[in-house]
């Protein structure tokens, strides 16, 4: 038994180690502690949140390279869609999915040129990481459908109240039916199932209803490290100022004040008293010199520079705002001075976090675009997809497919390529997961790669030059090309 006094009162406690982290009763009980409902814990001060999140991201140049940096590597130019409907549960022939996906994949193409949404991809995922989430509202008038992407600031976070908890419409168990804005708008028409406005966010806890910005976790830390660089270069104009004071053989200190103090106020004009009582200094400005009298001499100050703790200090910073944000220093900093074992090992623990958060907002946003752009194209006549609006799972299987965003550069190229080669051989991934890493897709390209083989293999060089020139020449009317050569037998 442990009887501790604290406080004016005492505390008891067994011998045993504590559940809740105290090595003794009692000493975490000054622990500011946050609710494990994030939505209660963020009720009284989201918006501030959300201010102080972006300002450092406009100013705290870490936290600014931790969004753009995430943002470059998931989404990119934006995310294309490669179409492969799921021939086996619509009951056609491979053959007639995949010209139907390719036909799809294309149309969807053209409309996210139409609509800028290859760069829209990007702006809501970076809004997402700065405020926490951000909002598509899809619009459909005269023009046909467009899409308009929105802060998340624009919902209404102090709206309260048995269906509204940070401006979001919920029901009685959290699930999202709406936001609020200047107005409730529910997600999805419910007289036409079209969708009416998205929310994306990365959700991080059970019944979250509001994103948490990538900075949360920052703030704090970032305002004292801006601070320390404030310090840091207040320090630094000290040291650009030489300090120092005369020695003089004359005993009579006051008669030395008032000597310098009369020739400081002839220089100034009488306008300025320079000197006190006790101590004086002196402006003599830059590249003037003073001039030292008999018996004077001048001795300067020697200010020691900034402690080597502070890059140290900068260092530890990095490493911090990188493990709040989900990056690594490298990536935070571009710099990557270690061995290639260490640097591939650093990102790949970025790229792990990079492919959740792509596939979240792929599977989030991306699907529901491509749904309400499908429900158009055929309601337009423009494709046809029989059973899409009837069944869910039809619905499913003719969207199916994969989203290629952008892929990481080469480390070592050919120590990467000769892995990825032998992973192939031993049937550890597929050919299709090789080429993904590259950007390609190897369904699509299989078939030319296969003609190309065809022609150039068991060819000579003179019978593959040919073939080069006659797929170069233009379509049009017949030239002469030249004859081949004729194979010298005696070589």
């Amino acid at each position: 038994m442990i009887a501790i006094y604290k406080d004016g009162k005492w505390k008891f406690g067994g011998r045993g180690g504590q559940i809740t982290g105290e090595k003794i009763p009692g000493d975490l009980d000054n622990w500011n502690l946050i609710g494990t409902n994030v939505n209660e814990a963020l009720e009284i001060s989201y918006g501030a949140l959300q201010k102080r999140s972006s300002t450092l991201y406009h100013t705290y140049a870490p936290l600014a390279s931790a969004v753009n940096k995430t943002t470059a590597y998931a989404i990119g130019a934006g995310c294309a869609f490669r179409s492969h409907p799921d021939y086996r549960i619509l009951g056609i022939t491979p053959d007639a999915a995949k010209e139907w996906g390719k036909q799809f994949q294309l149309l969807l193409h053209y409309y996210f040129r139409i609509m800028n949404w290859y760069e829209k991809q990007a702006v809501l995922f970076r809004g997402a990481l700065i405020t926490g989430d951000s909002l598509l509202y899809f619009i459909r008038d005269e023009s046909g459908l467009d899409l308009i992407e929105a802060g998340g600031d624009t919902i209404d976070w102090t709206k309260q109240s048995g269906e509204y908890t940070l401006g979001i419409m919920h029901d009685e168990y959290q699930r999202r039916r709406g936001v609020y804005t200047d107005r409730g708008i529910l997600f999805n028409n419910p007289d036409t199932g079209d969708q009416n406005v998205l929310q994306f966010f990365l959700k991080e806890m059970p019944r979250q209803l509001r994103g948490l910005p990538l900075a949360y976790k920052i703030i704090a830390l970032s305002k004292n490290h801006d601070r320390h660089l404030d310090a840091t270069v207040q320090r630094a104009v000290l040291e650009s100022i030489m300090v120092g004071y005369t020695n003089t053989e004359t005993t009579d200190i006051g008669r030395q004040i008032e000597q310098q103090q009369a020739a400081a106020n002839r220089k100034a004009g009488g306008l300025k008293k320079l000197w006190s009582s006790v101590v004086g200094s002196r402006n003599i400005g830059a590249g003037n010199m003073y001039q030292l009298r008999t018996g004077e001499s001048m001795t300067w100050m020697d200010l020691k520079t900034p402690s080597n703790n502070f890059g140290l200090f900068n260092e530890w910073i990095i490493k911090l705002v990188a493990m709040a944000t989900d990056t690594t220093p490298g990536v935070i900093m571009s710099n990557y001075p270690t061995s290639y074992s260490s640097h591939r090992g650093e990102f790949n623990d970025f790229w792990k976090m990079i492919q959740l958060k792509r596939t979240v907002f792929n599977d989030k946003v991306n699907r529901v675009v491509i749904r309400e752009i499908a429900k158009k194209l055929i309601l337009d006549g423009v494709i046809s997809a029989p059973g899409f609006f009837n069944d869910p799972l039809r619905q499913e299987a003719w969207l199916a497919g994969a989203f290629l965003g952008p892929v990481p550069g080469h480390i070592n190229p050919l120590q990467e390529i000769n892995a990825q080669k032998v992973a192939v051989e031993e049937s550890f991934i597929t050919r299709a997961d090789a080429a993904a890493l590259h950007g390609n897709e190897w369904e699509n390209t299989i078939d030319d790669w296969h003609e190309q083989e065809n022609k150039f293999r068991g060819t000579d060089t003179t019978v593959q030059a040919d073939t080069i020139r006659e797929e170069m020449q233009d379509q049009g009317p017949d030239q002469e090309k030249p004859a081949p050569e004729e194979e010298d037998d005696t070589k």
